[in-house]
């Protein structure tokens, strides 16, 4: 390969709208395919909508949005996609709190392409002052740098 073509995309997602803003992502996802790219970035928490805050203590919310990404990693092709996602910390779906009851949601980002999630990186920097709550809601993540 002599050049990488990245795709940004700011697309009008809905906090909240689990089905809605994973038909607008498959939608992304199709048009980067079409103009040949080779790397797509989406926004953060583009799956549940940015941000999602209580609704991430309804129960199925998590589960539900894991499912999407399941749906949208299989859909996946040739383009390298960047889909922000919740995850749980310890990677465990259905399980958004420890033993002790400490909650354990993670603000992610998944890597897929070829029908499959590559890679999952959990943010570790959580901003807390003005509009933003995030350490509210979110455990930090461990690990600063990952590469797949």
């Amino acid at each position: 390969m002599t050049h990488l073509r990245v795709a940004g995309a700011q697309v009008n997602l809905t906090v909240g709208d689990i089905d809605g803003n994973t038909a607008r992502i498959l939608e992304t996802m199709e048009w980067a395919e079409s103009v040949s790219a080779d790397v797509l970035l989406l926004p953060e928490l583009s799956i549940p909508g940015y941000p999602p805050e209580d609704l991430l203590l309804r129960p199925g919310f998590i589960a539900d949005n894991r499912e999407a990404l399941s749906t949208i990693a299989a859909a996946s092709g040739s383009v390298v996609s960047i889909v922000g996602f919740v995850d749980t910390a310890d990677g465990r779906p259905g399980r958004d709190t420890d033993d002790a009851g400490r909650r354990t949601v993670a603000n992610a980002a998944a890597l897929v392409s070829g029908g499959q999630v590559h890679g999952v990186y959990h943010k570790n920097l959580l901003p807390n002052y003005g509009v933003f709550d995030e350490q509210r809601y979110f455990v930090a993540g461990s690990k600063p740098d990952q590469v797949w």
